[in-house]
């Protein structure tokens, strides 16, 4: 039964996927293209190439020179207090080194991969470590409190890392746990998702971790997800951090000498990994920016061995040729020099704290008063314990390693006096690598010697008796001349016993002449053979050193001392330098080498053939030549031809093409420097290119204030920026700059703010402008609502394209959104026009026809001069120009009050007319750059109003010392109140009256009196039959007002009990719409659920 359902089983697998293959090959060839739809072709190919286009890399885009992996990549794990970043990488510490740390502080090194390593740091909610991590983060981890919401760290570090380059990002929603409901769950993580998909990008990566476990840890499942995206994830590449070294350092140490005071500047040393590009000196000197102390020099940088090497790869790990299939649990290495003990190693500021447990060690040596009963007690236990007695007489040594390496003998030559290393040491105690070598030079090559040359070789200078030791010392003590001396001679009497020295392929090189004689050749090799009779190893013997010519490789040569002999010096000089077979004198050997050659592009000859007039055989060869030369110069030219069409063809080719080219070209330039400096010694490649990335540095700083080491605290980044060539000068810098939408109120022009460019930091003034259609910078008093601005201030040079972000405060003292505006710097120079808007007004007070004086425009002479040639307008729209100031005194009629000028316009003015002067004058920002020194303050960012370094402005002087707003009566509005102008009545002569027509004359008519009128003051007295009159009429409309009351009250009680019963309708209406659509609803579902059963 089982069989059959198992062949039945196979039998429906095999249909449903026979029935998918058929499903294939129906819609396959003319059929499946006859039913496309429509425009599916078009689609196809645009994909494509918008996948082509994707893929292709821009030749512009910055460049990794040194490796994807050469140092450990920084991740930045950022979030509002009590969100749980501390927790996280604890998780996340404990998942790749299966160890448990306890509080988080400073950077976190660890091995994540084969060659992969991250550095984790925890970034508060300050604003200046926000902005420093930003800088150097390669993976920004942004933790979410789900339980309470978004808050304006998260968007704050979002804003400032796009700024800053914009790496890439991840979130993590913790705190899911306190929702209880599991729909409410599902609802917050979509809404979650939503708007931190607005904020970056759709797509964006986002980790839900539902809870904590009973080790206070994130779920293993959750953390292990994290680590697999965080280890596959391709790290962008910033232009600023390529072009630009930075160490982001791991530990700080104070190096100061203890004699220095207290309170003076301190040594300080920092430890940490060279990242970006390579670190070089500048102008001779290591010149550094660290972020938040201030521009800083090192007196020197030494490279360190890695404290925290990885698994596979490393420039001095010992295993970095040797591949591996998986990391091992020594190779899970942690290193956090300032997170407290780990691993039992503890830093201080200035020591290094290893605690061994007691349970962890093992042969430790027992206390005084502990129980010694290893001689009295029973000899099997001792015998038991014989290995742990031999490891503890190991551990009572009294000696110093360099005193026992002194004492250490050995025999060089088998059956030779044993030799003390002691004797290789100078007279100051220090080793001599020189005799070192030559003995051991000595013992290898005096093999080839006999028992009596043996004998008489050993000289006191190697020998190890008592004696000898005592005239070798009274040697050295009578002078350092006698001993170099006596050991010139002893060196030079062992080399002439030596009768074969190594010489390499020599023969080959300079000839046969430096051959020994076959005769002692073969005598030396029979004393050579009987020589290692006594060896353990014994050469063996081979057809070619039966040769007639000897051992190519060995040389007879009698040793001299070529310091003193000229002519053996000259010799050999001649012997070892000199190129060809000529080494004996014999000049004409080396035409004889060469040859002949002749020129191929003008054919002329050269050697000892050139001048010979042979008469058939140079003709013969000359003609020879000619047509060899002909063919290689049309060969020339078809290459030649090709390249260029290939040149062509590269430049009609794809966009992509052409960047896959230049990568090409990129790479082999970068295959040919590593060629040309893999040659080179360690110092020399340094001094070359510097210290590159991924080398572990000590960097000591000097001048460093003694604030700094005060109040160090290791959860704020220390960021050393290396600096480059003329980044100490101060200039101005113009950038486009927006206001933040966040940002409460306008930022004003000349208003102090904190500017972050680059490594710095630093509060400047800048001015607001904005370009006019005819690029003249105009200024702007406050920044535009919704608008791109221009802003110039005077702060340190950085490249253009370089991103800024511009604050009021790095502090809490401000509320709200802290960031306030973001662009990027697009020129720096020495001097911007920036100019505004000036309107003067004056009033003439002496007019001479087309001339007049002018007043009440400017306030001094000087003032007028550096207007003359302006132009000028009248309210009536006569056009003029400023002419020349006035003297007082100039007019004999009216005083000239001080600025007063003269100005000529086109027509004759009034003294009632008002004259205008519109001009542009320039406006200058203030040369105001401070640095900010947020590491030297006791609380970071919490009041730092009050820091020196920081200028407050005007509205917050105000608010400090309560002071109210000055009113300037000038500046109100006040209401306009013009006079009602009277004019006298026009006056015609009679004469001019009486030759006018009669349409023209003016008609003066008198005004007729008006009727008269009752008074209505006046008292009126009815009649009776008047009286009864309007009383009836009095009475009628009494009554009619009652009866409008009436219909008036009965209409208001209709209207307010159908608004009633209105309400009440609509109630019900309400009720039945919300139970119909509940049954609407689930008649829908139940009929997609009818449809999704009918058609799986």
């Amino acid at each position: 039964m089982a069989k059959s359902e198992a062949e039945g089983g196979e039998q429906s697998d095999d249909k449903k996927n026979g029935s998918k293959k058929d499903k294939k090959n129906k819609k396959s060839g003319q059929e499946r293209r006859a039913f496309a739809k429509p425009g599916a072709l078009a689609r196809s190919i645009k994909i494509s190439a918008e996948r082509d286009e994707r893929r292709a890399k821009n030749p512009n885009a910055p460049v990794d020179r040194y490796g994807n992996d050469a140092a450990p990549k920084v991740v930045a794990v950022v979030g509002p207090r009590r969100s749980g970043k501390s927790t996280l990488i604890r998780s996340l510490v404990r998942h790749y080194t299966r160890r448990k740390v306890g509080e988080i502080l400073g950077p976190m090194t660890m091995v994540s991969g084969k060659k992969r390593r991250l550095t984790f740091i925890e970034v508060s909610d300050d604003l200046s470590s926000i902005i420093d991590a930003a800088k150097v983060a390669d993976l920004i981890v942004c933790v979410i409190d789900a339980h309470y919401g978004f808050e304006m760290e998260t968007f704050e570090m979002l804003n400032i890392a796009a700024a800053h380059g914009m790496p890439n990002v991840m979130g993590v929603l913790t705190h899911l746990d306190k929702f209880r409901d599991g729909k409410q769950v599902t609802k917050v993580k979509k809404r979650l998702k939503s708007r931190f998909w607005a904020e970056l990008y759709d797509g964006a990566k986002l980790f839900y971790f539902s809870g904590l476990t009973t080790h206070e840890d994130y779920l293993s499942r959750e953390v292990l997800n994290l680590s697999r995206f965080i280890s596959v994830t391709k790290y962008k590449i910033v232009r600023w951090r390529s072009e630009h070294p930075y160490v982001l350092a791991d530990r700080v140490e104070d190096m100061t000498d203890p004699s220095v005071g207290r309170t003076e500047d301190r040594t300080v040393a920092a430890f940490g990994y060279v990242r970006g590009s390579s670190l070089r000196l500048v102008s001779g000197s290591w010149a550094l920016h660290v972020a938040g102390l201030g521009d800083l020099r090192a007196r020197k940088v030494d490279v360190l061995p890695d404290p925290c090497p990885p698994a596979q790869g490393g420039y001095d790990h010992p295993s970095a040729e040797v591949k591996k299939r998986k990391i091992g649990d020594k190779d899970r290495i942690l290193y956090a020099p300032m997170s407290g003990e780990v691993d039992g190693i503890m830093y201080d500021k200035d020591a290094v704290y290893i605690n061994l447990p007691d349970a962890s060690v093992r042969f430790s040596e027992r206390a005084e008063g502990g129980n010694e009963d290893d001689e009295t007690g029973d000899p099997a236990d001792r015998g038991d314990r014989e290995g742990e007695d031999m490891v503890r007489d190991l551990q009572k040594v009294e000696v110093g390693m360099d005193e026992l390496k002194k004492q250490q003998r050995m025999s060089i030559l088998p059956g030779g006096a044993p030799v003390a290393s002691g004797r290789f040491f100078d007279h100051n105690g220090e080793d001599d690598d020189s005799v070192e070598e030559s003995e051991e030079e000595d013992s290898d090559n005096s093999q080839g010697l006999s028992d009596e040359d043996e004998k008489v070789d050993r000289t006191p200078s190697v020998s190890d008796s008592d004696e000898e030791e005592k005239e070798e010392d009274e040697e050295e003590t009578s002078g350092e001349d006698d001993a170099e001396v006596r050991w010139k001679e002893l060196q030079l009497n062992r080399a002439k016993r030596k009768q074969w020295t190594q010489l390499g392929l020599a023969r080959y090189i300079y000839g046969s002449e430096a051959a020994a004689n076959d005769e002692q050749v073969e005598k030396n090799a029979e004393e050579e053979k009987e020589e290692d009779e006594g060896h353990f190893f014994t050469k063996k013997s081979t057809d070619a050193e039966v040769d007639d010519d000897g051992d190519v490789s060995r040389v007879l040569i009698l040793a001299t001392d070529w310091s003193r002999d000229e002519h053996a010096c000259s010799e050999l000089k001649q012997r070892r330098f000199a190129t060809g077979s000529g080494i004996d004198g014999d000049e004409g050997e080396g035409d004889e080498v060469y040859g002949d050659f002749q020129d191929m592009e003008t054919g002329e000859k050269f050697g000892n053939g050139a001048g010979e007039d042979d008469s058939q055989g140079s003709e013969s060869v000359s003609e020879l030549d000619e047509d060899e030369l002909q063919k290689r110069r049309e060969e020339k030219k078809k290459q030649f031809d090709a390249e260029y069409e290939d040149m062509k063809t590269d430049t009609q080719a794809k966009p992509h093409e052409n960047v896959q080219q230049v990568d090409h070209e990129r790479r082999l330039l970068n295959e040919k420097r590593t060629d040309l400096l893999s040659g080179v010694d360690e110092a020399t490649r340094q001094a070359i290119e510097g210290i590159l990335p991924g080398r572990y540095v000590r960097v000591e700083l000097e001048n460093v204030p003694v604030e700094f080491i005060q109040h160090f605290n290791p959860r704020y980044p220390v960021i050393l920026g290396g600096l480059q060539r003329g980044d100490e000068k101060k200039m101005l810098i113009r950038s486009r700059v927006k206001r933040h939408r966040w940002k409460r109120g306008v930022l004003k022009s000349h208003d102090p703010i904190v500017m972050s460019i680059g490594w710095r930091r630093y509060q400047t003034a800048p001015v607001y402008s904005i370009e006019d259609q005819n690029k003249r910078q105009r200024f702007l008093k406050y920044t535009p609502e919704h608008m791109h601005c221009y802003a110039t201030f005077w702060g340190f040079p950085a490249p253009p394209s370089t991103g800024l972000v511009a604050c009021q405060s790095l502090g809490r003292s401000i509320k709200g959104f802290r960031v306030g505006a973001m662009g990027t710097v697009t020129d720096v120079d020495v001097q911007f026009n920036i100019v505004k808007k000036l309107k003067l007004i004056g009033e003439p007070f002496v007019v001479h026809r087309n001339t007049a004086f002018i007043k009440k425009m400017f306030n001094s002479e000087l003032e007028v001069s550096k207007f003359v040639g302006a132009s000028l307008r009248t309210v009536s729209g006569i056009r003029g120009t400023i002419k020349k100031a006035l003297r007082p005194g100039a007019s004999d009629s009216t005083p000239c009050p001080p600025g007063a000028f003269r100005a000529t316009f086109e027509d004759k003015l009034l003294r009632s007319d008002l004259v205008f002067l519109r001009a542009w004058v320039p406006v200058d920002p203030k040369e105001y750059c401070s640095v900010a020194t947020t590491l030297l303050e006791a609380k970071l960012g919490t009041r730092d109003e009050t820091k020196s370094w920081r200028m407050r402005t005007t509205r917050e002087l105000r608010e400090a010392k309560e002071l109210p707003i000055p009113t300037n009566t000038d500046s109100l509005y006040k209401p306009i109140e013009r006079e009602t102008r009277r004019f006298n009545p026009l006056q015609i002569p009679k004469k001019l009256e009486e030759a006018l027509p009669y349409a023209s004359r003016p008609k003066q008519m008198k005004k007729k009196n008006p009727a008269k009128r009752h008074n209505p003051d006046r008292a009126v007295i009815m009649e009776a039959e008047e009286r009864k009159e309007y009383h009836l009429m009095q009475m009628i409309g009494t009554v009619k007002n009652e009866r409008v009351q009436r219909r008036k009250a009965a209409a208001k009680e209709r209207l307010a009990k159908k608004r009633k019963d209105l309400a009440k309708e609509e109630e019900k209406h309400r009720m039945g719409e919300t139970k119909r659509r509940k049954q609407r609803y689930v008649a829908e579902g139940l009929k997609q659920k009818r449809e999704r059963e009918n058609g799986s």
